[in-house]
């Protein structure tokens, strides 16, 4: 929301060789969900795993104060 369209968009140039290439990346290689031919970044981020073996405070469905400790593995498999 920052960036003008001129600053954020990248431009194909031609080598001495005619390859065709982006100098910037500003998109991570992929425009319009086609690969480009730049190197393909992409930046994720995970949140923490809710259930945890340590204590924590929570409320019943009858509004009451109680604690919860979790039981078992909730190991998450992030895969692409």
């Amino acid at each position: 929301t920052y960036m003008t369209g001129s600053e954020h968009n990248d431009e194909f140039v031609a080598d001495e060789e005619r390859r065709i290439s982006t100098p910037t990346n500003r998109s991570g290689g992929i425009q319009g969900g086609i690969s480009n031919g730049m190197p393909i970044v992409l930046r994720a981020g995970f949140k923490p795993t809710a259930t945890i073996m340590r204590e924590q405070r929570t409320v019943t469905r009858d509004g009451d104060n109680t604690t919860l400790t979790g039981r078992g593995r909730h190991d998450p498999c992030v895969l692409p």
